[in-house]
C-alpha cells in the first residue's frame, strides 16, 4: 500500500491513510492535506506504523480532480443516460467512482445530485478511497480495466455535472408560501432539521409536488442546515411523510383533480372503473391521464414497478403505457404478466369465464398495440451482465 499511495503522490495527488477496511481517517485531523500534499516522508511514515491501513486521495484543487461517486444503480442508471466520457475509473464496493480534472474555482462536494439517489461529487474538502484499499464487505476497491490513470488522462467535468451543482433557484417555492416557510428556508440548527423536514415535506408534498421534486427541494434546503442531515436520514424522513400523505383521502388534498395535480407515485381517481391503469415515467403524462380518470403508476428511475402499484395492476381491465420504447414496454409486460394471470385466475374461480373481460393491452403512445398473451409472457429480456469482479473490473457500463 505504500508503494502506491506513494505512486499517487508522484502523480501530485493528496494522499491520506484511512482505518483498515475502513473509509473513516486514521489521522486525528486532516484537513491540512485539503490545502497541501503531504511530502514522501510523511507517507512513508504512515503505512511503515499502520501496513494495514486503507488510503485516500483528497479531492479538489489541492489534487487538481474531483470525483463522481455513483453509488448504486439507479445513479449508474442516470450517468449512462446523460454521458461521460473515457475517464479514469474505480469499481466500488456498490458502484463507481468516476475521476476527472478539476474545472477550477470552488467545487463543493454534493450528495444526491439532481434528487438522484447515490449521484455524489467529491471536490474541494473531500476525499475518496482508493485502490486497492478494502472496502467494510472485503472486497478490493480496483481501477477499471482499461481505465487506470496510466491508460487515460482525467476527462474534463461533464458540463451536466456542472449545471446539477448550480443552485436550483428555478425550483424553489415563490415568494407566496407561508412565513414559516420562508423562516425554515434559511436553514435550522441541530435538534430543529427533522422537526422542520417533515414540516417542509408535508406543506409541498400537500401542495401535490411531486415526491421527487420535493427530495430536490428538500437537499438543497439541507446545505443551509448546520449541520446539514444525513442524506440517509432526510430520505428516511420525506418517505414516511410521503407514505403519510397518501393515506390522506383525496378531498383533503387540494380537493381537486386538474392537470396539475398527482397525489403520488401510484395514484387512483375517485370515480374510477378499473378499466384501464396508465404507466408512465414522465410526471406531466401521469398528470394529464388522472385528471382524464385513469389510474396511474409512475416508474422508478430505473424503469421498474413500485410495490404499491402490484394490486392496481392486477384489478385493471387494461394496462396502458405512455411514453416508452417498446422494448422497454415488453420488459414491463414481462414483469405485469404474473399480476395479469392471477387477475384471469380470479375471473375464473367466480364463476365468469364464460363471459371473460377484454383481454388486457399495454398500449405504446396510444398508437401501437401490444397484447400480453393469457396464456404466456413475451420473451423474456436479455439476462443482465454481471457486474465487474475483483478480477475483472471492466468498465463497459458506458
Amino acid at each position: 500500500m505504500q508503494n502506491v499511495a506513494l505512486s499517487y503522490a508522484a502523480r501530485g495527488w493528496s494522499v491520506i491513510p484511512l482505518r483498515p477496511k475502513d473509509k473513516r481517517p486514521l489521522l486525528p485531523a486532516w484537513s491540512e492535506y485539503q490545502n497541501r500534499r503531504p511530502v514522501e516522508q510523511e507517507v512513508r511514515a504512515w503505512w511503515r506504523d499502520n501496513p494495514d491501513a486503507n488510503l485516500a486521495i483528497v479531492t479538489g484543487a489541492v489534487s487538481g480532480l474531483v470525483v463522481l461517486d455513483l453509488d448504486g444503480p439507479e445513479a449508474v442508471a442516470y450517468a449512462k443516460e446523460r454521458g461521460v466520457p473515457r475517464t479514469p475509473v474505480v469499481a466500488t464496493g456498490k458502484g463507481y467512482h468516476i475521476y476527472f480534472a478539476h474545472p477550477g474555482g470552488k467545487v463543493p462536494n454534493a450528495a444526491g445530485l439532481g434528487g438522484v439517489k447515490g449521484l455524489d461529487l467529491r471536490g474541494d474538502g473531500g476525499y475518496v478511497v482508493a485502490p486497492p484499499s478494502v472496502h467494510p464487505s472485503g472486497r478490493r476497491y480496483t481501477w477499471a480495466k482499461g481505465r487506470t490513470p496510466d491508460d487515460l488522462p482525467l476527462a474534463p467535468l461533464p458540463e451536466w455535472v456542472l449545471e446539477l451543482l448550480k443552485p436550483a433557484e428555478s425550483v424553489m417555492p415563490a415568494p407566496r408560501d407561508p412565513s414559516w416557510v420562508l423562516e425554515l428556508l434559511q436553514g435550522v440548527p441541530q435538534g430543529r432539521r427533522n422537526d422542520a423536514t417533515t414540516r417542509l415535506a408535508g406543506h409541498w408534498l400537500g401542495k401535490g409536488l411531486p415526491e421527487e421534486e420535493v427530495w430536490l427541494l428538500l437537499s438543497e434546503w439541507n446545505r443551509k442546515n448546520s449541520p446539514p442531515l444525513p442524506k440517509q436520514e432526510l430520505w428516511a424522513v420525506l418517505g414516511k411523510v410521503a407514505r403519510r400523505e397518501a393515506r390522506k383521502p383525496e378531498q383533503n388534498k387540494l380537493g381537486r383533480q386538474d392537470a396539475g395535480y398527482l397525489p403520488g407515485r401510484v395514484a387512483t381517481p375517485n370515480e374510477w372503473n378499473r378499466r384501464a391503469v396508465v404507466l408512465t415515467q414522465g410526471w406531466d403524462a401521469a398528470r394529464k391521464a388522472y385528471a382524464a380518470g385513469n389510474a396511474v403508476v409512475v416508474l422508478l428511475k430505473d424503469g421498474s414497478l413500485p410495490a404499491e402499484a402490484a394490486k392496481l395492476l392486477a384489478e385493471a381491465a387494461e394496462v396502458r403505457v405512455i411514453g416508452l420504447s417498446e422494448e422497454d414496454a415488453q420488459r414491463l409486460a414481462w414483469t405485469i404478466y404474473p399480476l395479469r394471470a392471477m387477475r384471469e385466475a380470479a375471473v375464473a374461480v367466480d364463476g365468469s369465464a364464460l363471459n371473460p373481460e377484454p383481454q388486457p393491452e399495454l398500449v405504446l403512445d396510444d398508437k401501437k398495440d401490444t397484447r400480453v398473451p393469457s396464456a404466456y409472457p413475451p420473451e423474456p429480456p436479455p439476462a443482465v451482465q454481471p457486474r465487474p469482479s475483483d478480477t475483472d473490473s471492466t468498465w463497459d457500463e458506458f
